[in-house]
């Protein structure tokens, strides 16, 4: 308690490391929801220190500290043995919280239920700039990060948060505006190849069309190199001239009401 007080009373301390200190204590659950209650700390790591929380019974606790910080923005707890619910817990918190950027959970004991959540929570969650986990429970994130189902969805994806996996990252860093241009782009491209384009037109709001315009002109005029580009395959091997044509199927009044404008 007194150690707690006392970084809470600090006129300058901002980060925390307690790594591999804990094991076989039962005061680390308590330490942990301290430091982060404390809600003046901008880091905290505690890796190694077998933190499950569904063990002890201290889930929600760690949930709803997370949830009302305001401080925190980077957060590791690797190598913990956390486990589903303890991922259920932590995913909730993301969902209010508005300040973590950086969550580094890898080798804990998340399974591909435990990346649901965490999927889940992405859809919602607009700060959280990196998330690190294993290759095998990040595949189920995939969707939040770009949902092609339609362009409304993947218009609505998370474009903000960056995974460290190269297969499953759909995100470039620091470019929100960048990748969801990118996967409207890629869900045009995709099915342009069947010029099945305008049969989907009449699902979307009209107010996404200029993005749909801009989207097309950057990958027609600007090629854009990218460390995940070859995940986005379809977007090259279209003529962007094609596209215009479905929209001119469809919105030939609109486009030029449209350019009007610009």
């Amino acid at each position: 308690v007194e150690f707690l007080r006392s970084m809470a009373n600090h006129p300058s301390l901002t980060k925390v490391n307690i790594d591999c200190c804990f094991e076989g204590r039962s005061s680390k659950y308590c330490m942990l929801n301290g430091l982060i209650r404390v809600n003046t700390l901008a880091e905290i790591s505690m890796r190694n220190n077998d933190l499950s929380f569904v063990a002890c019974g201290h889930t929600q606790s760690l949930s709803d500290s997370l949830a009302s910080n305001t401080a925190l923005e980077r957060l590791d707890l690797r190598g913990n043995n956390l486990n589903d619910e303890d991922a259920a817990s932590i995913a909730t918190a993301l969902q209010t919280n508005s300040t973590l950027k950086y969550l580094q959970l890898e080798g804990n004991d998340f399974t591909e239920s435990g990346g649901e959540y965490f999927g889940a929570a992405l859809r919602t969650n607009n700060t959280l700039e990196h998330l690190f986990l294993e290759n095998d429970v990040m595949a189920a994130t995939f969707s939040a990060l770009f949902d092609d189902s339609s362009l409304n969805s993947a218009a609505d994806s998370n474009h903000i948060c960056y995974i460290a996996r190269v297969f499953y990252n759909r995100n470039e860093e620091g470019d929100p505006t960048g990748n969801r241009q990118r996967k409207i782009y890629n869900v045009l491209a995709t099915r342009n190849k069947t010029m099945s384009n305008v049969r989907h037109f009449d699902d979307i709001d009209i107010n996404l069309l200029p993005e749909m315009l801009v989207a097309v002109q950057r990958y027609a005029n600007t090629p854009v190199l990218s460390e995940i580009q070859f995940r986005y395959s379809d977007n090259n091997e279209v003529n962007a001239l094609s596209i215009v044509y479905e929209f001119m199927r469809k919105w030939d009044k609109s486009l030029s009401q449209f350019h009007r404008e610009q």
